[in-house]
């Protein structure tokens, strides 16, 4: 009896591990070790990227001086929640996908980021209508809706970037959860301090070298050489 229940028990196991549903539970451990911390710069990674998100929201609409302060403050934090919810779908629906090639999809989304986000700064600068010409035309509406939709773009690859980690370290959600609330608090501390002493146009660099701090801590903690060859060419594209 003893060991039919053994054998049983091993049938049950190698069933376990070459089911696909069942398989997907291990992938964690892929990243973190179940019954471990996560790596500091793991969760380092996760709240400087999370920083980032948040510094460039805060930066968006400071730069382009579309409508007052309250007036921005509430379309940087719709945007930031539009892009949450789009990569949550994009995620869902390729969540098949993600089982296999989690890897370079959470590479490609940390390194788009930076190049994204000037280049969204950049065209949004071109296309922004100001105060007087909103309020006289109402066509520059299209203008600015444009210029929502380019700030929508740096969020949706930071979040989708946020999203698979979550996701393949889900055992250890609460600390990484942790991790990226400290880090869009002092993003928020940052982007009010630097307010204060450079010019709107620059604050950029906020969510620039958060983003690239927690891109390097990423690479750093997966030992991956080439990682860090890839970002160094995107912070010289972003530049």
């Amino acid at each position: 009896m003893v060991r039919g229940a053994v054998a049983a028990r091993g049938v049950c196991r190698r069933r376990e591990l070459s089911s696909p549903i069942l398989a997907g539970r291990t992938l964690p451990r892929m990243i973190f070790e179940r019954d471990r911390k996560p790596p500091f710069l793991a969760c380092l990674s996760v709240g400087l990227v999370a920083g980032a998100v948040t510094a460039q929201q805060m930066t968006a609409f400071r730069a382009l001086a579309v409508g007052s302060g309250i007036e921005g403050a509430a379309a940087s934090a719709g945007l930031a929640m539009l892009a949450i919810a789009l990569a949550a779908g994009l995620l869902c629906l390729a969540t098949d996908w993600l089982a296999e090639n989690w890897r370079g999809a959470t590479g490609l989304a940390l390194l788009c980021f930076g190049p994204l986000l000037v280049a969204a700064s950049l065209l949004a600068r071109q296309v922004a209508p100001t105060a007087p010409h909103l309020a006289a035309d109402p066509t520059a509406s299209w203008r600015l809706a444009t210029c929502l939709a380019l700030q929508l773009v740096p969020p949706l690859a930071g979040a989708s970037y946020l999203g698979i980690v979550y996701h393949q370290g889900r055992e250890h959600l609460p600390r990484l959860y942790g991790a990226s609330l400290a880090g869009a608090g002092l993003a928020t501390l940052l982007v009010a301090a630097a307010a204060s002493r450079f010019m709107p146009a620059d604050l950029v660099l906020v969510p620039l070298l958060l983003w690239f701090g927690g891109a390097f801590a990423w690479f750093m903690g997966r030992r991956r050489r080439n990682g860090l060859l890839a970002l160094t060419v995107s912070c010289l594209a972003a530049l």
